[in-house]
């Protein structure tokens, strides 16, 4: 049975949303990344430490998956054909039926071996912004913030927009185009940032901090952005999705769900009316003890509101 778990917040009243499990256990360590193609109607998402892709076919319900044999972060089409994936500290251009004879695009952060690549976006012209971490943290008292953010142009070069980062997460764009959104997930509290940005040459400035989200109330992870230029952004270890005015940074509303390590959310379906969300299996211990739901990923309905359709790489 559909899971109803809104709390309204705010000047926004609730509507009759409802929350389905779609793919019981999805994921065996980190679900994550979802993107929605539009041409097959299906969602794609990783599973990053067991570095599997995931495509998930929503008329016949099928969910097959490739193995890239290291952590991977997220996957995106490529304009030309198959698919650009974040393998470890690469990013990979790869067909789905030889997942592991992709070309190599570009490579970074070559003197930090302990860190691969996390959440990942394209802007409106195609190009990707993908940010860094450690793989785990194991090291974070000795690097802390080894992480970084990068855009990656049609041409292949390479640019660094952001250092010193500790878990690179959401990306997203408002409306025109004029700002950017970025979440740092630590140092804690996780933040929210907003950008000045260039959509003619992909560069960011003026950084503020959009929203502070302090640790007793979870973790901003991943995020998406809707057609009303607003942000619905996934809470680690909070069991919910926050909708945030991209202006002020006010919390407009809460959608609960069933598992504990909400890790990242976007829109879809045919109208782009329905929200899926990835979660974690990660917690230390065996948390299915307790989070039963952990890794799987999840719909949401009729929540009153619309996403858009997603950026592919356009590229070489």
């Amino acid at each position: 049975m559909p899971y109803h778990g809104m709390r309204p917040s705010g000047r926004q009243a609730a509507s009759a949303e409802q929350i389905e499990t779609i793919l019981k256990h999805a994921a065996r360590s980190v679900g994550e990344g979802p993107h929605w193609v539009e041409s097959t109607q299906s969602l794609l998402y990783v599973d990053i430490a067991d570095g599997d892709i995931h495509r998930w076919d929503s008329k016949t319900n099928n969910d097959e998956k490739v193995t890239m044999g290291t952590h991977v972060g997220f996957v995106i089409p490529h304009s030309n054909g198959g698919y650009v994936a974040g393998v470890g500290k690469k990013i990979v251009h790869f067909q789905w039926d030889s997942p592991q004879q992709g070309k190599v695009i570009a490579e970074v952060d070559k003197d930090q071996p302990i860190n691969r690549f996390n959440d990942a976006k394209c802007d409106r012209k195609g190009r990707l912004f993908a940010g860094t971490m450690m793989i785990d943290d194991a090291h974070s008292d000795q690097v802390p913030d080894s992480g970084n953010l990068y855009r990656l142009d049609g041409d292949g070069s390479l640019t660094l927009l952001k250092d010193k980062v500790f878990i690179s997460n959401g990306l997203a764009w408002s409306l025109d185009n004029k700002t950017m959104y970025y979440i740092d997930s630590m140092p804690y509290p996780s933040r929210l940032y907003a950008f000045d940005y260039d959509v003619d040459t992909g560069n960011i400035a003026n950084q503020r901090t959009l929203l502070t989200y302090d640790k007793e109330n979870g973790i901003l992870d991943g995020m998406t952005m809707d057609s009303d230029g607003n942000l619905w952004v996934a809470i680690f270890g909070a069991s919910k999705i926050i909708h945030v005015d991209s202006k002020t940074g006010s919390i407009l509303r809460e959608v609960v769900l069933p598992a504990k390590n909400i890790t990242s959310c976007c829109f879809g379906g045919k109208n782009y009316d329905e929200l899926y969300a990835t979660s974690c299996v990660f917690d230390g211990g065996n948390p299915r003890d307790m989070d039963p739901l952990a890794g799987s990923v999840f719909r949401i309905k009729g929540l009153g509101c619309k996403g858009m359709p997603p950026n592919d790489y356009v590229g070489q």
